[in-house]
Order: C-alpha cells, then sequence, then structure tokens
C-alpha cells in the first residue's frame, strides 16, 4: 500500500529527488518507532514486574540489536531504510553504483543509539548537580562540567545544520538532506515499479539461497518486517476505533478511562513489608529525611535513599514495581 502510493507520487513529478514532505515523513516515523517500542516494553514490565522487570534496564541494548537487525536486512535487500522503503524512497550512492552498508548502518543504528545515551547522561548530571551530588573525583567533576555546558550548544548546532540541509534540500539546491547523509556521500531518491520487482526478487533469493541459522535468521527479520508494515498501514485506522471504543464505555459500558483522557490503572495489591512506625523510611528503616514520594507506588522515602536505590534497581524497593526518578515528588511540610 504505502510502496503504490510512492510510486504514484514519483509518477507525476519530473524528477528523482523526494519532496520534502516523504522526507520529514520518514524521518518523523524513525524517531517515532523507538518510543513506541519503549512503552510497548514499559507495559509489558508493569503487568509482570517479576518476569519482564528487567526489560527496562536492557531496553536500549533491546531495540539497538532489533533495529540492527531490522536496518541490516533492508540495506542489504532495499538499499534503504525501513522507514525509508516504507515511502518508497531508496539510497543512492554519489561515486557508486553499489551502496556501501556500513556507513548507511553506522548512521542508522549506532548514531540514534549513542544520542539517546548522551540524552540521558546529559539529564542525569544535571540532575546530580542540581541535586548538589558531586564527584569524588576532581577530574569526572571537572569533565561533568564541560558537558554540562557544552551539550546544549552542539545539539542546537546540529539541529540547526539539519534544517540548513532541510531547507536547501526542499529549495532543489542540495540533493542532501541532513547532515548524516551529506558526511556518508548517500542521497534519497524514488524507488521505481521496475528497481522495487528487482529488490523482491533479491529477497527471494537470499531467502532461498540461505540455509540454517542464516535462513532463520532472514526469514523471521524479513516476517517481523512485513508484519511492521502492515501495522504501520492500518495503526491509524485501529486507534482511532480503539478511541471510538473507549469513548463509549468499552464492554459493558463501564469506562476505564479518566476524565483527562488516562487509563485508570488497577489498584496495587495490600502492602505489608512497610514499616511498624510511622515516618519510617522503608530503606533505611529510620526517621525519614527529605520525604519524597514515589508516584508508581505511592510510598514516602527518604530523598537519599530512594533516589540512590532506583539509579541501581530502577524498580520500587517494596512493590517491585518498575519505577525512574522521573516519578519522585519531594514533599515539603511546615515543621
Amino acid at each position: 500500500m504505502a510502496n503504490s502510493a510512492a510510486f504514484l507520487t514519483s509518477t507525476f513529478n519530473s524528477t528523482s529527488q523526494p519532496s520534502i514532505f516523504e522526507v520529514t515523513a520518514q524521518q518523523s516515523l524513525a524517531q517515532t518507532l523507538g518510543p513506541a517500542c519503549r512503552h510497548i516494553l514499559k507495559v509489558a514490565a508493569t503487568s509482570q514486574p517479576e518476569h519482564c522487570g528487567l526489560l527496562i534496564k536492557v531496553q536500549d541494548e533491546l531495540l539497538l540489536l532489533a533495529n540492527a537487525a531490522l536496518q541490516l536486512h533492508y540495506l542489504k535487500v532495499y538499499n534503504s531504510s525501513f522507514t525509508e522503503n516504507f515511502y518508497g524512497l531508496e539510497r543512492l550512492a554519489e561515486n557508486s553504483q553499489q551502496l556501501a552498508i556500513r556507513p548507511s548502518f553506522l548512521c542508522l543504528v549506532l548514531v540514534p543509539y549513542l544520542r539517546r545515551k548522551l540524552e540521558t547522561l546529559f539529564q542525569k548530571c544535571r540532575e546530580d548537580q542540581a541535586d548538589g551530588v558531586q564527584p569524588s573525583n576532581p577530574i569526572i567533576a571537572r569533565l561533568r562540567s564541560i558537558f554540562l555546558s557544552s551539550f546544549p550548544s552542539l545539539h542546537c548546532l546540529s539541529q540547526a545544520v539539519n534544517i540548513a540541509f532541510l531547507l536547501s534540500f526542499s529549495l532543489r539546491k542540495s540533493k542532501y538532506h541532513n547532515l548524516l547523509s551529506w558526511l556518508v556521500g548517500v542521497s534519497l531518491v524514488y524507488v521505481t515499479p521496475d528497481r522495487q520487482k528487482e529488490k523482491e526478487n533479491r529477497k527471494l533469493d537470499a531467502i532461498q539461497g540461505s540455509r540454517g541459522l542464516r535462513h532463520l535468521a532472514i526469514t523471521s527479520v524479513s516476517t517481523a518486517a512485513r508484519i511492521l508494515t502492515f501495522s504501520l498501514e492500518v495503526g491509524s485506522f485501529f486507534l482511532q476505533f480503539l478511541d471510538w471504543w473507549y469513548a463509549q464505555g468499552g464492554v459493558g459500558g463501564a469506562s476505564t478511562l479518566h476524565e483527562d483522557g488516562q487509563t485508570i490503572p488497577k489498584p496495587p495489591p495490600t502492602i505489608t513489608e512497610l514499616p511498624a512506625r510511622g515516618g519510617t523510611c522503608p530503606i533505611c528503616q529510620r526517621r525519614r529525611r527529605g520525604d519524597t514520594v514515589l508516584a508508581s507506588s505511592g510510598l514516602v522515602f527518604c530523598y537519599a535513599c530512594i533516589v540512590q536505590h532506583l539509579r541501581k534497581e530502577a524498580r520500587c524497593p517494596v512493590t517491585r514495581l518498575p519505577a525512574k526518578e522521573e516519578q519522585l515528588i519531594r514533599i515539603f511540610t511546615q515543621q
């Protein structure tokens, strides 16, 4: 469906260079897939914290492996990433008839992973600095200060450069739509129906010519890609149906949505591991200092105790539900 629409679009263009709308659409789709997968892992970990709680800790690495397998398959078979192929686009090397897989693979897989890790590190360092947590090593403290002061500027600069490339691309002044495509010497063009048939034949040859684990890996990735493509094509309609279904109250007319549109969670089980004496921290078993409530469980801890625990375990120490530092709420009472 998506490829057919892309072919119709390319038929009415006199140039093989795609429009800015298709380029930005595939970029937006690529940026959306990661958070969507993380949300699925979060739901699984919340519903089954005993069995799936570990998924939250290694979610970036799991998504890295899945994205690596998916992008490598599409680069080898279709000369494009998954989202580029979804919109009927392919990569064209500047000085070669054959696409160099390695540079494109690094840009599609490793660069987003490193960018997310740097953003996470920046948030953690900024929170530590705001909380007054200082590294014991003065060199590390100096490096943290340099990182906190330079990262926002570098991030803003990279975004500005990408916007400049995109503007030049939309005005047909450049064939590169962002900085990474310029660095690796790869541009995006429309896929013709003949090229698409050639790629499908190439995929069939790769599946039929493989044996053992290689055959299983290629078949699994190809099947997962088809399922993901189908989900994206019908997902918007399915989401509209779900929105209507829950607006009507669901089965039996009993609505599970709060007035602000968020799902009302199930009540937590009765907690029996709390200290008998009020005002005591469940972690250190002493009188609380800097009362802080964990939103995922509703329990109150010492600020220092719960922060250190979440950074190591990423879950509530009592209910074992997945939790993050962003769910901490300081409580200020008049003594």
